[in-house]
């Protein structure tokens, strides 16, 4: 995607995005292959702490150890 200046237009570049209200605030998703309501849901049932879900925050971790070990 090619930088733009203004927030409003580069929103308007995402495809169709979902707002999710939260505990600790809001998040955005897209969702293909599944209903919005269902989407909804396994997030919210992902969430243990903060607004990042359980399996996005373990595969951050994995792929920081990897990459300071050297292993890209």
């Amino acid at each position: 995607m090619e930088k733009t200046g203004n927030a409003d237009t580069r929103l308007e570049k995402i495809p169709e995005f979902h707002r999710l209200d939260v505990e600790d605030g809001e998040m955005f998703f897209q969702s293909s292959g599944c209903a919005q309501e269902k989407a909804e849901e396994i997030i919210r049932g992902c969430l243990i702490h903060g607004l990042t879900p359980e399996p996005v925050r373990t595969a951050h971790l994995i792929g920081r150890g990897l990459h300071s070990h050297g292993i890209d």
